[in-house]
């Protein structure tokens, strides 16, 4: 899941960096800035989840 996750990233970010996207007059920072901040919020998801997943098990009699 990890490399699957890391291979559609690098897709997508090769993809908004490409000469092509550029020529295009959009510039790749707002996408690239777009893509780091759904990447922070769904690693802080996970980290709430991974947390309150884990208090769970250590109060379950």
């Amino acid at each position: 899941m990890l490399l699957k996750m890391t291979v559609a990233l690098s897709t997508r970010i090769q993809e908004l960096t490409s000469p092509t996207r550029r020529e295009a007059g959009e510039g790749p920072v707002p996408y690239v800035i777009m893509v780091t901040v759904i990447a922070i919020g769904a690693a802080a998801i996970a980290a709430v989840l991974i947390t309150y997943a884990n208090t769970r098990l250590t109060t379950l009699p």
